[in-house]
């Protein structure tokens, strides 16, 4: 080896290297021109440089007559690049034979770089960089993962000099005699013209190798050469093309070398580089990019599988099953480009009192009722691939849940400002403090969620959670559906029950707790929790004093073969571990987890028997610890509550006599969603019954949460929260309105597809309709960001309510006062007399007083009615008159009035 590296120098010169460019049309002169020049100033000239010329007559009487330097050829071959260059391996005379685009330029050690690689007689080929040069500017959606689209190198690619399965074709080479040997190209793969069709070279590599397996091929990344990505390559429609013509040609490779050698490299490129695409997007608060992402991969995959299939059309039965695979696939691949499509015609300046469904434009409603008929059709089929299945539920969640993540320039909720905030905490002071009061004390006495977001803060780098945090409900949607497929599938023996049931959960999941909070990540561990001990953890001992309760809710359960000791032990210590994060993550959940827990082990449907008792001694001690200082704050109205059920219910109800109109067609919305679900929940446990089929777990799961209805009004939210966690066995049960479908009768595919379209209009009122009070447009961003950037630490921030973006930075070194939360006297006095309010509440504050008021606190109080009608605006008119305020910050949705810090002379 060492003596191959010392006379490196003298064999790359002493190599002969013969450069081939191909080209088709006169419209590129400019490009083959700097092309050309860029190989006549290489440091080591090539032995020859050949252009071949593709079926062009012009472009070859022109080369012939202004490139003397060059040896002009004619493709007397079939049209395609591949026949070029098969031509040019022909006619040339080097050792080695390298190939450049005709719209490429070489840096000038770039034949020396490629060609010092051959000094190991190992080596058979050998490629370089290629960068991008673009026209006009590379689009902000455009991930450069997918950068192979407009062939240069792409992201994943090794960064150093390495053995690679194939090279780029805009920038190879190979040794002449192996090119010579193996048959050259392959004249049935590659471009014809601007027909986006590839992957001749892999295919070459792919053989090459397979014919020499002694042989490797080389990625050497200083051989560098800048590509021209002209402006039509840089849109949608190309991109999608390029894509899905790629696709096509990884089939055809696959046909010819199998799919083994064709999609290796492509599998760990699916695996590794494409998910941290996804997450450097959402890093990047750059969603398109996520789009371009998710678009890019399923056109390859769609061009693939049509790929795979179309040499085998002229086989009837091969036809047919092509047939069936594209109907089943084609409303899926039309529903993601009509819901992308949509999503560039959104106006969120009009939205109205209905929220989004106001603004979103038809095509994004196709998308969705495509999608929402489809998956009771293949449902109803019996025999629909579970992947098909999941990727049907997965478009269906992110159309519903990933559309205002990608519209909203901001994060959604008022609540998901202060979650990151709360992150934002821990990662700079690297600790909690539950002793701690003010409005942020229950998030540090239960930090769970927050302490995990600091670590994954901190492990990737970020500056905040605030980077991905809008993308918490697809998220979570998205991996809530494991889990609620394992606890269906063991409540139910039939599958088509289950995924119905998966379906009507996500069109019934309206109350919007998937945000990015402790809400959504403990419900998470709920579901797995359930689901590993009805699955995995059944009752040791049937219980003969309990069978009037088995007799009267249904049948036993289907269940798995019983773990062994070793296996029970060690998923005993996963469900203690899943417990212990629900119960330092949030302080509703564990309540509702040991209220289900309980009612499965008396029904004897898990166990062992301690679990539950293990739960509340594990959130009794959390409460007793770390939630003490909330506890001596808050247990007096939570004592107050207790017993109290129907009030705790009516609590989070909207007073609909002092809403709009479109708000009250929102509230009916919610209402009839949910009380529907019940009916038809009770509906379809009695058909269960009458059929004899299990329904004992769902219906005990389904009741589980209405005692806490009675223990807490939980700020008004309890009700919510009940029919949140009731929610997937209302799902179960509802889906045995349908199925399973009793021997010898039939049933029409209608019948789910009505269901699954009943539920879709009342979930897109309930869930979008509270969009304007829940979206922050960029004055309000803007407005908060100068509020923590300008206001001294200890001052006093005052809001109308707590609808607006804050918290999310430095929480801690302020005060907080939200008008929302006076007592309703004083809330009724504003109109009247707002500023004697106002001093009232911060007259004792030593530090400065920021209040700041905007669009989405007004919407919001107009549409909760916690404050008048008319008090902020009688509030903003005091304060702009007030001597002691001003106004330091306005824009058109925000105003921030500020009085400066009292300064009192000490008492003698």
């Amino acid at each position: 080896m060492s003596d191959v590296a010392t006379d490196a120098p003298r064999l790359t010169a002493a190599v002969r290297v013969s450069v081939v460019l191909c080209c088709y049309t006169l419209d590129r002169w400019p490009r083959i021109l700097a092309a050309t020049e860029s190989l006549l100033a290489q440091s080591l000239p090539p032995a020859e440089i050949l252009l071949v010329v593709d079926h062009c007559d012009p472009l070859r009487e022109r080369a012939i007559r202004e490139l003397p330097e060059v040896r002009v050829l004619d493709n007397d071959g079939p049209p395609g690049l591949s026949s070029a260059r098969n031509v040019g391996v022909d006619a040339s005379t080097g050792d080695v034979v390298a190939f450049l685009d005709d719209d490429a330029v070489a840096e000038p050690e770039w034949r020396g770089r490629l060609a010092s690689a051959y000094a190991d007689p190992a080596v058979i080929g050998v490629g370089g960089q290629v960068s991008p040069v673009w026209e006009s500017h590379r689009p902000a959606w455009f991930p450069p993962e997918f950068d192979w689209v407009v062939g240069c190198t792409h992201t994943g690619m090794p960064p150093e000099a390495a053995v690679v399965r194939n090279v780029i074709g805009a920038n190879m080479s190979f040794r002449r005699e192996i090119l010579a040997a193996v048959g050259g190209f392959r004249a049935d793969l590659g471009r014809v013209g601007s027909h986006p069709a590839g992957c001749e070279e892999t295919e070459l590599c792919i053989r090459a190798t397979a014919q020499f397996p002694e042989g490797v091929i080389c990625y050497q990344p200083e051989a560098t050469v800048h590509h021209h990505v002209p402006n039509t390559r840089a849109t949608w429609r190309y991109f999608r093309a390029r894509c899905y013509a790629e696709g096509l040609s990884k089939a055809a490779v696959s046909r010819v070398t199998g799919a083994q050698r064709a999609l290796a490299t492509e599998r760990a490129y699916v695996r590794r580089v494409l998910p941290r695409g996804l997450a450097m997007a959402a890093a990047s608060v750059n969603p398109s990019r996520g789009v371009a992402l998710v678009t890019g991969l399923s056109a390859t995959v769609t061009g693939y599988v049509v790929g795979r299939y179309a040499d085998r059309q002229r086989d009837a039965a091969a036809r047919a099953r092509l047939l069936a695979a594209v109907a089943k696939v084609t409303p899926l691949v039309l529903a993601l480009g009509l819901w992308l499509q949509s999503l560039r015609s959104v106006d969120l300046a009009a939205m109205t009192d209905l929220g989004l469904v106001s603004v979103l434009p038809t095509t994004y409603w196709a998308a969705l009722l495509i999608v929402v008929a489809t998956v009771p059709v293949l449902i109803h089929r019996d025999r629909t691939a579970t992947l098909l299945l999941v990727a049907y539920l997965a478009a269906l969640i992110l159309i519903l849940h990933a559309t205002p993540a990608v519209l909203y320039d901001s994060l959604r909720y008022g609540w998901a400002w202060k979650h990151v905030g709360v992150v934002d905490y821990i990662v700079r002071n690297h600790s909690v403090e539950p002793q701690v009061g003010g409005p942020f004390n229950a998030y540090q006495a239960w930090p769970g969620f927050f302490a995990l977001n600091a670590v994954v803060v901190k492990a990737i780098g970020l500056p905040s959670a605030l980077s991905y945090a809008a993308w918490g409900p697809p998220l979570f949607e998205l991996a809530a559906l494991f889990p609620l497929r394992l606890l269906f599938s063991t409540l139910s023996r039939d599958r088509r029950q289950v995924w119905l049931a998966l379906l009507v959960f996500y069109l019934g999941n309206w109350v919007g707790q998937d945000y990015f909070s402790p809400q959504a990540f403990a419900y998470l561990l709920y579901l797995v929790i359930l689901g590993v001990c009805l699955r995995w953890l059944p009752a040791s001992h049937p219980d003969g004093r309990l069978r009037w309760w088995r007799r009267w809710l249904g049948r036993d359960l289907p269940s798995d073969a019983p773990p062994s000791p070793s296996q029970r032990r060690a998923l005993l210590a996963v469900v203690v571990l899943l417990m212990l994060a629900v119960a330092s993550s949030h302080q509703l959940t564990p309540f509702m987890l040991l209220s289900a827990l309980c009612l499965l082990v008396l029904g004897r449907q898990t166990g062992p028997a301690w679990l539950p008792a293990v739960l509340g001694v594990v959130t009794v001690a959390w409460m007793v610890t770390m939630g003490r200082t909330f506890l001596d704050q808050n247990l007096y109205w939570i004592i107050e509550s207790i017993g109290h059920p129907g009030a705790n219910a009516q609590a989070g109800l909207v007073d609909l006599s002092r809403t709009s109109t479109d708000q009250r067609l929102v509230s009916y919305a919610d209402r009839g969603l949910t009380a529907g679900l019940v009916v038809l929940a009770g509906l379809g446990w009695i058909r269960l019954r009458r059929a004899g089929a299990p329904r004992r777990g769902a219906a005990l799961l389904a009741i589980s949460a209405l005692p806490l209805l009675g223990a807490n009004s939980y700020g008004g939210e309890m009700i919510f929260r009940v029919y949140l966690f009731a929610l997937p066995f209302l799902a179960l049960l509802t889906a045995g309105m349908v199925y399973p479908r009793a021997v010898g009768r039939r049933l029409s595919a209608a019948v789910p597809v009505a269901l699954a379209l009943v539920l879709v209009a009342p979930f897109c009122l309930a869930y979008y309709g509270k969009e304007r009070s829940n979206y922050f447009n960029p004055q309000e961003v803007a407005a908060s960001e100068w509020l923590y950037s300008h206001a001294p630490a200890g001052s006093l921030l005052v809001g109308a309510d707590a609808q607006q973006p804050w918290g999310f930075t430095h929480y801690a070194d302020y005060d907080y006062l939200f008008l929302e939360n006076l007592p309703i006297r004083q809330r009724e006095a504003l109109t009247r007399s707002p500023m004697a309010q106002i001093d009232q509440q911060t007259k004792r504050h030593p530090g400065a007083i920021y209040v700041m008021l905007s669009r989405s606190q007004a919407v919001y109080a107009r549409y909760t009615g916690v404050l008048p009608a008319a008090s902020l605006t009688a509030l903003t008119s005091a304060l702009e008159h007030d001597p002691f305020f001003h106004v330091a910050y306005r824009n058109p949705d925000a105003v921030i009035f500020v009085r400066p810090q009292l300064h009192t002379e000490p008492s003698q």
